[in-house]
């Protein structure tokens, strides 16, 4: 049979407005050692902090593929770019000696995507359709890859730094899977998921059942 390919392609943006009441909990082990430089944090301290304060979150994806179909097997080699952005007001925290400030920031990252999906159709004996699915991808992230963050202690002003962790540079996406048709109503699915990289890996399974009526 001759192959039927076309060229289709998909753009999505979001920007949404975001509020976060965070209170957390400060202590010290009775044994600790503390190196706070913050009068009133001693070994066996305890209290708690918050704050409230708005963001912004941003996102844009585009995708470009191109499908072929051949027989029972569908396949399409796609391209993809992703930008990310995520800006928070400056806040205050109410407390005692442990509240912080911290100025406002702005993260951005973006992502670029290469690879490819298979997909087929098998008819069982008993009347159930397997549709098999599976995606091989790279992932190159170009930007700031490691958030940031400028704190100070409100009782004395010292100012530091936090660092959270990087985010992979380049990783190997791994999707594979597929639905079990039990009848036109009714569908199971299980998927693996996976992001492999040179220093982190992120495995899950996913699984769902849909029925329509």
């Amino acid at each position: 049979m001759a192959p039927v390919q076309g060229m289709q392609g998909e753009v999505e943006i979001i920007y949404q407005i975001l509020g976060s009441d965070r209170q957390r909990m400060v202590s010290a082990a009775p044994h600790a050692r503390t190196s706070f430089g913050v009068t009133g944090i001693r070994p066996g301290f305890a209290e708690q902090a918050g704050a409230r304060y708005g963001a912004a979150e941003g996102q844009a994806f585009g995708e470009v593929g191109y499908a072929i179909s051949l027989s029972d097997i569908a396949a399409e080699p796609f391209a993809g770019l992703a930008w990310v952005h995520l800006s928070a007001d400056p806040f205050t925290e109410t407390g005692g000696v442990s509240a912080l400030s911290g100025s406002s920031s702005t993260d951005e990252i973006g992502y670029s995507t290469v690879g490819a999906r298979w997909a087929s159709n098998l008819l069982m004996t008993n009347g159930m359709l397997l549709v098999p699915r599976a995606s091989l991808a790279w992932q190159h992230a170009f930007g700031t890859t490691t958030p940031t963050a400028a704190l100070a202690f409100r009782s004395t002003g010292a100012a530091f730094g936090i660092w959270g962790v990087p985010i992979a540079r380049d990783a190997a996406l791994v999707e594979a899977g597929g639905d079990l048709h039990l009848s036109l109503q009714t569908k199971l699915g299980l998927f693996y998921v996976g992001q492999l990289a040179a220093n982190a890996q992120d495995h899950s399974v996913k699984g769902n059942f849909t029925w329509r009526f």
